[in-house]
């Protein structure tokens, strides 16, 4: 089994399966005492992206010279899962928490369960047994670790930055200067939004880097994550957090410029100077605004009648393309630079509900199309399918180009 995004092997032993309580919960019917004494602190829950969503817009914004890229989707998937344990019954669901205080058939507390719990053993077998939800004593008494997760599905804006890197602590701690910065720029709560990092596999390259998925916390989303598409508030933002990061005066991270109480595992990773250190680059007016390839619901048919170019050189392929010289040969040093992988076709006919067009060059795999601006018209045609499709005019589409391919 491998990772979707780093590629990299997951042992057997290295994954759980999670339980959804998609039915919710029902309590028990006796409610303990609650102690006087404070709990250890625990971090309760973590999120990851599962990105199943519509994208609606992607656009790409140039400062300083460098490319942010953002994808927004709605009704897309975000992964609730705890980071504590539950011990269940596998037969009728009932569940004790890491807290919870468990008794034996005498009604004192159970040590020996309670000491398994703490030490995280994989499960663990009681003398006394207990109540299904419909009141009735269940035949199984061993109860097994498990974590919970719960799916919701909000609003979502995925940041990738030319310059992302391997380096988790600092794309991290960015993330969450990105989250302080937009609660005091957009004036809402930062509990409203929240973030996580997407690990992403450069094929070409053979290693990963991290995009930044920011989204809203409340179900169905409230918007908040897609004002950051207007460049200004993207500016203001950038503005913020470096700012903030800046002038902050604690050694790495404090609660005024990167903690808040719903990243407290990652504490004493988290520096704000790294931050600084990533997005100072992007500090600057944003220059220019381009639609790059919003992903359309329309079917594509290909033709098959292209030349298959695969195999053949880039300097070859470029030949066949008619653009300016200036732009051919930054792509040409672009590819050459970045490892860009082969088109597979040039010419390649399609059909898009009766309509026919032509890509001057087609990556399969990558669901992405190239147009010369000789060829407007089958680039308006296709812009709406569910291909990513670009309009080669400049050296900036260039290399808006290079990036949807590494």
């Amino acid at each position: 089994m491998q990772c979707v995004a780093c590629h990299k092997t997951i042992s057997a032993g290295s994954w759980r399966e999670a339980i959804e309580p998609r039915g919710g919960f029902v309590a028990e019917p006796r409610i303990e005492e609650v102690p006087m004494t404070r709990p250890d602190r625990i971090y309760h829950s973590q999120d990851s992206y599962i990105g199943d969503g519509k994208q609606i817009d992607e656009f790409t914004y140039i400062v300083n010279g460098k490319h942010i890229l953002l994808k927004s989707s709605e009704n897309d998937s975000i992964m609730v899962t705890s980071n504590t344990d539950f011990y269940v019954c596998k037969y009728c669901g009932f569940a004790y928490g890491i807290h919870d205080i468990i008794r034996d058939e005498n009604g004192k507390k159970d040590k020996i369960a309670l000491d398994a719990i703490k030490k995280g053993v994989p499960y663990f077998t009681l003398k006394k047994k207990h109540k299904n939800k419909f009141g009735h004593l269940c035949s199984n008494t061993t109860f097994h670790s498990e974590k919970l997760n719960h799916v919701y599905k909000t609003d979502v804006v995925v940041i990738e930055f030319q310059d992302s890197i391997d380096d988790h602590d600092s794309m991290l701690s960015a993330m969450y200067a990105i989250l302080s910065a937009m609660s005091d720029v957009l004036d809402i709560d930062n509990t409203d939004i929240n973030g996580c990092l997407k690990a992403v596999f450069n094929a070409q390259k053979l290693d990963i880097s991290y995009s930044i998925v920011l989204y809203d916390t409340v179900a169905g989303g409230a918007g908040h994550v897609r004002r950051l598409l207007d460049p200004s508030v993207l500016q203001n933002v950038i503005y913020a957090a470096c700012t903030k990061m800046q002038k902050c005066s604690c050694d790495t991270s404090c609660y005024n410029c990167l903690r808040s109480y719903s990243n407290q595992k990652y504490h004493d990773i988290l520096d704000r100077r790294k931050a600084y250190e990533f997005l100072h680059p992007y500090l600057g007016e944003v220059k220019e605004e381009i639609i790059t390839s919003p992903v359309g619901t329309k079917r594509i048919e290909f033709l098959h009648d292209g030349l298959d170019v695969n195999t053949e050189s880039i300097e070859y392929i470029l030949s066949l393309l008619t653009i300016n010289e200036m732009v051919k040969q930054h792509l040409l040093s672009e590819f050459i630079k970045n490892k860009v992988g082969m088109p597979d076709y040039n010419e390649i006919s399609f059909r898009i509900e009766g309509n026919v067009g032509y890509a001057d060059l087609l990556w399969k795999e990558k669901n992405v199309m190239l147009f010369t601006k000789d060829n407007e018209e089958s680039y308006i045609l296709a812009k709406d399918s569910d291909f990513k499709c670009y309009l080669l005019e400049s050296i900036a589409d260039a290399d808006i180009l290079i990036n949807a391919l590494l």
